[in-house]
């Protein structure tokens, strides 16, 4: 286990948002009623990588909110690759995820999506999991994936979800305010900018990535599930495991052709061109 400290902000949306992240990610007050649907998506991005990702030597992910929760995502990596790092701009997630999982082989670099200190071509693949949605603009969303590109090398694969804005009700949500939504208990964070189908994929083609396969996920309403949640526990309404079996059917809705306005995320397995327009070096942790 490799803990690296030391990223500091350059621009003034990227202060901020460390801040931010800082403040509240590690914060376990605020998604304390919402343990079993965090547990209930870990298992799903878990699914994901052991389905859509071939495995190699080393892998990338971006953002440590599942690691200071859980091990479903890194027993998932662990079982494709022989290195995880993964980059957090926010510090104190970073060493609370380092403590959590000392006995591992893993690297936790502070680093914000947009600007990797790695060198080009440094991992067989990406990982993303509704990281790029909580940015303040599509710009910060393509500068990910570019830098994600570079650092990636040809060949390699990205594994990327993004909140869906086909979604009807996903579309609704993005036009009420940030504060409203988490004073009314809907939001446990500022949500950012995303995008519908057709934009996501252009952005991928855009900044440097072949899409293999792309689909949408989560497909029950998240409204309904958070708030069931809160009666799933010990000498409560709900069993973890009822509590499972009854969102379970609702992710049949994937195999409906209607399945880009229920799914909750937009899911693609991408692969890395070869586009030198991606190549910035920087210098190799």
């Amino acid at each position: 286990m490799v803990l690296k400290p030391g990223y500091e902000s350059d621009t003034e949306a990227r202060q901020r948002d460390q801040h931010y992240w800082e403040d509240h990610l590690a914060d376990e007050l605020r998604m304390e009623t919402q343990t079993e649907w965090l547990r209930y998506s870990r298992d799903h991005y878990a699914q994901w990588v052991r389905r859509y990702l071939a495995g190699g030597g080393r892998v990338l992910k971006t953002d440590a909110f599942e690691e200071i929760r859980g091990q479903e995502v890194l027993d998932a990596l662990f079982a494709k690759f022989s290195e995880v790092v993964v980059a957090d701009l926010a510090f104190p997630a970073l060493k609370q995820g380092s403590r959590l999982h000392q006995d591992r082989k893993l690297w936790w670099v502070q680093a914000p999506a947009q600007v990797q200190p790695y060198a080009d071509s440094s991992f067989d693949a990406v990982t993303s999991f509704s990281t790029l949605d909580h940015f303040q603009t599509v710009g910060e969303i393509e500068d990910s994936l570019r830098e994600l590109a570079r650092v990636t090398r040809v060949g390699g694969q990205l594994l990327i979800t993004l909140d869906n804005q086909s979604n009807p009700l996903l579309a609704l949500r993005n036009v009420i305010p940030n504060a409203l939504l988490q004073r009314l208990g809907l939001a446990p964070y500022e949500y950012g900018k995303t995008l519908d189908a057709e934009a996501f994929r252009a952005v991928l083609d855009k900044t440097g990535w072949a899409v293999n396969e792309f689909t949408a996920v989560v497909h029950v309403p998240r409204a309904l599930a958070v708030a069931a949640a809160r009666f799933c526990g010990r000498k409560r309404l709900l069993t973890p495991d009822l509590y499972r079996s009854l969102l379970r059917p609702f992710e049949l809705l994937e195999k409906l052709p209607t399945r880009l306005r229920t799914g909750y995320f937009l899911l693609a397995a991408a692969e890395r061109k070869s586009d030198a327009s991606t190549a910035r070096n920087r210098s190799s942790l």
